[in-house]
């Protein structure tokens, strides 16, 4: 993973920066490298970008970018799989809490919202709860 050492839980900055680098689009090796941080199978993780497998792994045959809606897709989710495996004692902790129903997240779980940006941030959201102890 190409890793942003600027990224803070709680820094609306990086939206700007985030969106910069969307528009010009990622390598779809990034996309890759995400499912190896993530854990997710390659088709689980294309289903999560609304993309198919196929068509990823012919761009990034070709060694194209990926188009803005998938690169702040892809992004947003790096952003959330690092800071989560860095709150959590273990990736297969931070696994568990994004499959289990969340009262921050109205009863649903944070897994079944990371196919939206809105539901990446609340994900991202209830993890800065977590991390700063207010889980009121």
């Amino acid at each position: 993973m190409e890793e942003n050492s600027n990224w803070v839980l709680t820094d609306n900055d990086d939206k700007v920066t985030v969106a910069q680098e969307a528009s010009a689009g990622v390598s779809a090796t990034r996309f890759y490298n995400l499912s190896a941080l993530s854990g997710l199978h390659r088709e689980e993780l294309a289903s999560l970008m609304e993309s198919s497998l196929k068509t990823i792994s012919r761009y990034h045959d070709q060694g194209k970018y990926l188009g803005p809606a998938e690169s702040e897709k892809v992004l947003m989710l790096e952003k959330l799989f690092f800071w989560g495996q860095k709150v959590f004692a273990s990736p297969k902790d931070f696994e568990i809490w994004l499959n289990r129903a969340s009262f921050g997240l109205g009863g649903k779980t944070p897994f079944c919202l990371l196919t939206t940006i809105s539901g990446i941030e609340a994900a991202m959201d209830e993890l800065k709860n977590i991390a700063t102890g207010n889980l009121s």
